[in-house]
């Protein structure tokens, strides 16, 4: 049976340009093992202790290569199914990218203009979707996310490349 769904994984990732067995590989490795709290150690930066797995996820999905949260949910959703992953990964997934949403929140929230509450969410996603440097250069330099607002310089949505629990 095993066999049987690695020949499956490969015809599927070759279809879709991707190594999503060395995927699901890299990602066992990195969920957290059963019964492993995840904590936030920095709520200002929005770090916590699954880090490495939520940057290199970003990393891995690339939205910004073609800015397609379709492309970027059917890799998040093969890796939870071809993983044996499940609603905690998923519900994790979600916590992470919150941590990292509410730090951006606390850093400019306040001062944002020319956004629509919808839209900081968007750009706040976008940043998100752009890597850990990005990601903690924004943090610190409000007017390079102001002026990403002024020149409209993100999409919606990264956040919608993450499925619900409920889709699975």
């Amino acid at each position: 049976m095993k066999d049987l769904i690695r020949k499956i994984l490969r015809e599927e990732a070759k279809e879709k340009g991707l190594n999503l067995l060395g995927l699901v590989k890299k990602y066992r490795s990195l969920f957290p093992k059963e019964g492993e709290k995840v904590k936030i150690i920095n709520s200002k930066t929005g770090e916590t202790t699954a880090d490495d797995l939520f940057w290199s996820l970003v990393d891995d999905v690339d939205y910004k290569s073609d800015n397609d949260y379709r492309r970027v949910k059917q890799i998040i959703t093969d890796i939870i199914n071809f993983g044996g992953f499940g609603k905690n990964e998923i519900l994790l997934l979600h916590k992470l990218i919150g941590a990292k949403s509410n730090a951006l929140d606390d850093a400019h929230d306040d001062k944002i203009k020319n956004v629509s509450d919808d839209s900081w969410g968007d750009l706040k996603a976008d940043i998100i979707s752009r890597g850990k440097d990005f990601y903690l250069k924004a943090l610190n330099d409000f007017d390079m996310v102001q002026k990403m607002a002024n020149d409209y310089d993100y999409n919606e949505s990264f956040i919608y490349g993450f499925p619900y629990p409920s889709e699975f």
